[in-house]
């Protein structure tokens, strides 16, 4: 389990101050199922400062507690954390990573992440679980690092 993902879950409280209950359980079940499915050194990269232009590199952010709006896809999809790169006090978002789940009779997930950063958006998951059938298309998703996904996308068109 991600200690990290657990301690903003336990300490920090959603920009957004009048999202639903129905929404902010939504989000907070996508983020302990991703930080048991992430490794304890996967957020490597720093959190995005509040003075965004301050300082060039890259940094994460998770929307839900950093973001004035959120985004989601047909109520189902949601965007759970974003990558920015912050160069000469402009800023770019090379990947970000959605996740959406489903409650029936088996709890199904799917973590996705989108290289967004040439000509078009490359998809791959994560991890995703259906049926107790788990998938993905990241080698080694369970240690891999978030700086490492970043680099893993970097140049591959």
């Amino acid at each position: 389990m991600n200690s990290m993902i657990q301690h903003l879950l336990e300490t920090k409280v959603p920009k957004i101050k009048n999202l639903s209950e129905k929404e902010r359980n939504i989000y907070e079940v996508g983020l302990k199922l991703f930080a048991r499915v992430v490794s304890e050194d996967f957020l490597d990269i720093p959190e995005l400062p509040a003075d965004k232009y301050g300082k060039d590199g890259l940094f994460y952010e998770i929307p839900y507690f950093d973001s004035e709006q959120l985004w989601e896809d047909d109520g189902k999809q949601r965007m759970l954390l974003v990558v920015c790169q912050i160069q000469d006090k402009s800023s770019f978002y090379p990947l970000r990573i959605d996740f959406k789940f489903d409650v029936e009779e088996k709890l199904n997930f799917w973590f996705y992440v989108y290289d967004q950063s040439g000509e078009r958006t490359v998809k791959k998951e994560l991890i995703s679980c259906e049926n107790d059938e788990y998938f993905s298309q990241i080698n080694n998703y369970n240690t891999v690092k978030l700086s490492e996904l970043v680099q893993s996308f970097k140049f591959q068109k």
